[in-house]
């Protein structure tokens, strides 16, 4: 094997090495892509399930103050 046939043969083995590595970039665009919607529906889906959870601890919290106003007055009824 002569230097030119050597050459030949590394030149080839880098053009493989670069379509390989040009099909992993490829294959990491195309998973971060997806992982950006991904991560986006979650975090939409969670922001939507907290407003709810707010939402739900703001009208327990007002029935609970409620039912301690009124459980003050039967205590001070008693009382007298």
């Amino acid at each position: 094997m002569d230097n030119l046939q050597l050459a030949q043969l590394i030149q080839e083995g880098f053009r493989d090495v670069k379509k390989d590595l040009d099909e992993i970039k490829n294959r990491i665009t195309v998973l971060e892509k997806h992982s950006t919607q991904d991560i986006y529906t979650m975090v939409k889906a969670t922001h939507k399930n907290t407003r709810n959870l707010e939402s739900d601890l703001a009208y327990l919290t007002e029935k609970v103050a409620t039912h301690e106003r009124l459980l003050n007055r039967i205590e001070k009824q008693i009382e007298i």
